[in-house]
């Protein structure tokens, strides 16, 4: 009886201890299943933060090639902008020779390539220091100073007298010499003589004080009236003005025919014996001799480098 006794707290002690097993064995899995279950679910947030990098990583990359490409298209750009600075202010040059336009355009364009970094802007810009000193070493006709003359010119012509009005200074009346008068009185001559022998001379030189006799060779200036003597000057203006034209645009045959009409006009029409005619006739001649031909420089080597990189795309 003893013995079965034991055995049997020995069967229940198994038991318990199984059972005691078994929960702990199901804790175990239960723990175990949730353990795989976080894992996975780590797993899975391990594969989304992946796909999130490799996304950001591709985002990034997308960036840097919009980035990379906004930079080329930048410079492209600036270099087609300067391109069609430098084209234009050559085009000028060539035209008109004007040297201080074509350096300031160049100079503008220097300062829009100093915003850029790039190897391109860096050459262009070596070009464009070449060429701005070639343009500032290039000689220049005084055009502000032929202009002036030619402005003076245009002020005087409306008092200039043409030839067939020149005003001529009258003699003032010559008083009857003393002696003479004298002379008279000394001889026994009565009074009224003598006051009449002064009435007559002094009447007489003021009658030749009024009538003037002048030699003109233009019969054109003589028939000229009033109010075609204003077409006169009006025309001698107008050409002038068109020489002043001419002159800034460094249109040197244009002008010279427009100051050669106007000096024929001048020579045919006005008084050539008048200082005032002639200071204007002098300040034409000065115009007329200047040359307004210069060895205006190019812009190839500017031009050049940028083309080179334009067509490098």
């Amino acid at each position: 009886y003893a013995l079965n006794r034991k055995v049997d707290r020995l069967d229940d002690a198994l038991v318990a201890r199984q059972k005691a097993l078994d929960a702990q064995t199901a804790e175990t899995r239960t723990k175990t299943e949730q353990a795989l279950a976080s894992a996975h679910q780590v797993d899975t947030q391990l594969a989304q933060l992946d796909g999130k990098l490799a996304d950001a990583q591709n985002a990034q990359q997308a960036l840097q090639q919009q980035y990379q490409d906004l930079s080329r298209n930048r410079d492209a750009w600036m270099l087609e902008e300067v391109d069609q600075m430098l084209s234009s202010a050559s085009q000028q040059l060539q035209l008109t020779g004007n040297t201080q336009l074509a350096l300031i355009a160049l100079q503008n364009a220097d300062a829009r390539l100093a915003t850029s970094q790039s190897a391109q802007a860096v050459t262009v810009r070596k070009a464009l220091a070449q060429d701005i000193e070639k343009l500032k070493a290039a000689p220049s006709a005084d055009l502000t100073g032929l202009a002036i003359k030619l402005d003076d010119a245009i002020g005087k012509i409306d008092a200039l007298p043409l030839a067939g009005e020149a005003i001529v200074p009258h003699a003032a009346p010559k008083a009857v010499e003393p002696t003479a008068a004298s002379a008279a009185v000394a001889a026994g001559e009565p009074r009224w003589k003598v006051w009449w022998h002064d009435f007559s001379a002094g009447l007489g030189q003021q009658l030749k004080g009024l009538v003037q006799v002048r030699r003109i060779d233009n019969a054109d200036a003589m028939l000229a009236s009033p109010d075609q003597g204003y077409f006169v000057r009006e025309n001698v203006k107008l050409r002038l003005l068109t020489a002043r034209l001419s002159l800034l645009a460094r249109n040197e045959s244009a002008m010279k025919a427009d100051l050669h009409a106007a000096q024929a006009s001048l020579g045919k029409y006005f008084d050539q014996a008048s200082k005032d005619t002639q200071t204007v006739e002098d300040l034409l001649k000065q115009v007329d001799g200047a040359s307004l031909t210069v060895a205006v420089p190019n812009l190839n080597t500017s031009l050049n480098a940028v083309q080179q990189f334009k067509s490098r795309g």
